[in-house]
């Protein structure tokens, strides 16, 4: 039992240790040759980026879930921060699943994304979150209907 117990410390400290497990500000990554790296590092960046912009990044690559905060000017003297976009990457790729926000909250744009271009379902809605334009992305090509902001359909797309 105590070597169970010795084992499992011994694994946790070295997980717990390991550069995978770092986090950063995004500020304080350079970009350079498609890749990040730690300011004053060589090695690719892995680990979890915080703050406004905050995400996970593998081998100097953007992978899984992002989200980007936009600030929100309330009078011209004070501000908040509200969520601006929702996005997916794969190896560095945007691919997945997109949403942006209007800065009121509400969603302005719910997509799909295949190696950075549009492909599948798309919904555009305008502040009050009424639908604008609701169809399909196919073969870089949209395809479906555009509604007033009564919801009444004003035209087809394609």
């Amino acid at each position: 039992m105590k070597t169970l117990t010795i084992s499992i410390t011994f694994l946790l400290m070295t997980l717990l240790s390991s550069a995978s497990w770092s986090s950063t500000w995004m500020s304080e990554l350079v970009h350079r040759e498609n890749l990040y790296y730690k300011e004053g590092s060589d090695v690719p960046f892995t680990g979890r980026v915080i703050g406004r912009t905050e995400g996970m990044m593998k081998n100097g690559l953007m992978e899984g879930e992002w989200t980007i905060e936009h600030p929100f000017k309330i009078f011209s003297f004070a501000g908040s921060w509200s969520l601006r976009w929702k996005m997916n990457y794969k190896n560095g790729i945007l691919h997945g699943p997109i949403e942006e926000y209007h800065r009121n909250g509400q969603l302005k744009i719910s997509a799909n994304y295949e190696n950075e271009e549009f492909d599948g379902p798309y919904e555009e809605y305008y502040e009050d979150g009424q639908l604008k334009l609701k169809g399909t992305f196919l073969n870089r090509q949209f395809y479906g209907h555009e509604y007033d902001k009564n919801g009444k359909k004003k035209k087809v797309k394609n």
